[in-house]
């Protein structure tokens, strides 16, 4: 008896990652295609949001995959481990009979069930009540996320070690113990990731028809951010809107940090011009195949200073451009815009084919 697994203990080791459950259950060949599976879906969804030829309407399929897959894998888990898997009289949610692995799976759920289940309204009142409280606060000061994340550690941990009866499992507290440990560095991770993320890749909101054919209104842009960047030609561009742009359009609040996404068409020591419907680049003209149409206006010969950029929009009788206010300074540079995310009608590479 003292031997015997517990199927709930196999739930909550695959609500880490599936097929940790059957693995547990002595299942390795079928706990290792549900992990091998389980990680292909992920990378492949990974590839399709942020590879620039990946496709946003694919990476949703690939998620759902993945939680149809994670949801089955749950449930197997516990079908694996089950002692009466054919007596429709077992008590297969266990409320005469408790279970503190069950327990520990509420917490995890959310932080304050486990209690609940135990019957101890207060603590778990208190724990909801701070978990709430902090995924609002999260928003705004997310040096809170640790606090959250040890809150649900300590949540499942408690919901463990205050349960009536001894547990069968011997050193069940050693691995509950490890376990509020993973929901604490998982917990964090989850937080930080994305906030590490932010500073090598964002997503801007496309402002105006300056970009169109290419960008229209709205379109949602993943742009990748490195101190190293250097706009080569043809580049879409992101950038804080400078200076002389900002003194030039009164409707732009000059306090505030404005971002424009323009193409980039020269840098610094070469000379552009537009004449004749054509943008001369060092007195070359240039293939423009994604403007909308040619440009009407004229434009003397420009030498860019070092450290600049000239930026024109693909509209280019209708942007708000280095035609209009002169160069753009380096150190103004947001980053490259590589892919259309959303609309999922829209999703698509900017990159050059």
């Amino acid at each position: 008896m003292l031997n015997r697994k517990d199927p709930w203990l196999g739930v909550n080791l695959s609500l880490f990652f599936p097929g940790l459950g059957q693995i547990y259950a002595g299942k390795i060949e079928k706990g290792g295609i549900f992990l091998a599976v389980h990680i292909g879906l992920m990378i492949l969804t990974l590839w399709s949001i942020f590879a620039p030829r990946g496709s946003l309407t694919i990476a949703l399929f690939y998620l759902f995959l993945a939680a149809i897959l994670y949801l089955a894998n749950l449930f197997d888990a516990f079908r694996c481990l089950d002692p009466n898997p054919n007596n429709p009289q077992a008590e297969k949610i266990p409320r005469t009979r408790k279970n503190p692995w069950f327990a520990v799976l509420l917490s995890r759920i959310l932080p304050g069930l486990g209690q609940f289940y135990l019957q101890n309204a207060v603590l778990g009142g208190l724990f909801l009540g701070l978990t709430i409280i902090l995924s609002f606060a999260d928003d705004f000061w997310p040096i809170l996320s640790p606090i959250a994340s040890a809150i649900a550690a300590l949540s499942a941990y408690h919901a463990y070690c205050a349960f009536p009866q001894k547990s069968p499992l011997k050193n069940g507290r050693t691995l509950i113990a490890n376990m509020a440990i993973a929901i604490l560095i998982g917990g964090i991770l989850t937080r930080y990731i994305p906030l590490g993320l932010s500073h090598y890749l964002e997503i801007f909101v496309v402002p105006s028809s300056s970009m169109q054919p290419t960008l229209h209104i709205g379109d949602r842009i993943l742009v990748t951010k490195f101190a190293s960047y250097r706009p080569q030609p043809g580049d879409l561009v992101v950038f804080v809107a400078p200076e002389r742009a900002l003194a030039l359009d009164p409707k732009l609040p000059p306090n505030e940090e404005i971002f424009f996404v323009k193409r980039a068409i020269a840098s610094g020591g070469q000379t552009v011009k537009v004449t004749g419907g054509l943008v001369y680049v060092n007195d070359r003209p240039i293939r423009e195949n994604y403007a909308l149409a040619p440009s009407t206006y004229e434009l003397p010969p420009q030498q860019i200073p070092p450290q600049s950029y000239w930026v024109l929009g693909d509209n280019r009788n209708n942007s708000f451009d280095s035609h209009i206010w002169g160069v753009l300074p380096a150190e103004n540079i947001i980053g490259r815009a590589y892919k259309i995310i959303f609309p999922l009608g829209r999703s698509r590479s900017l990159l050059p084919r």
